[in-house]
């Protein structure tokens, strides 16, 4: 009996961490053109930072309620699509697309 102790007394924290794990929504950012550099943060500290995901069609997991988005564009040009906040909370999945305009 006591390895079932054992277990009832570690459960909650087994379980916590459960859902923590899982609280990450996955987003995927897709573009016209393709190829773009994704660029995201949480949204709603200023100490959040800016993190480059990889290039479109990209899928990564955030753990943040809400995110600011952007891409840079392929090319030696440097432009960037405008910032876009998006709200995760109670979200299964995000999906974003950026258009390129001239």
């Amino acid at each position: 009996m006591p390895f079932f102790r054992l277990i009832f007394r570690f459960l909650p924290l087994i379980l916590l961490a459960t859902l923590l794990a899982g609280c990450a929504t996955p987003v995927t950012v897709t573009s016209s053109p393709e190829g773009a550099a994704v660029y995201c943060r949480g949204s709603g500290r200023p100490a959040y930072r800016w993190k480059f995901r990889g290039n479109t069609p990209v899928t990564f997991k955030v753990p943040y309620n809400a995110i600011q988005t952007f891409v840079q564009w392929p090319g030696a040009s440097g432009r960037r699509s405008e910032v876009r906040q998006d709200k995760l909370l109670f979200e299964d999945e995000a999906k974003l697309h950026f258009v390129q305009t001239e």
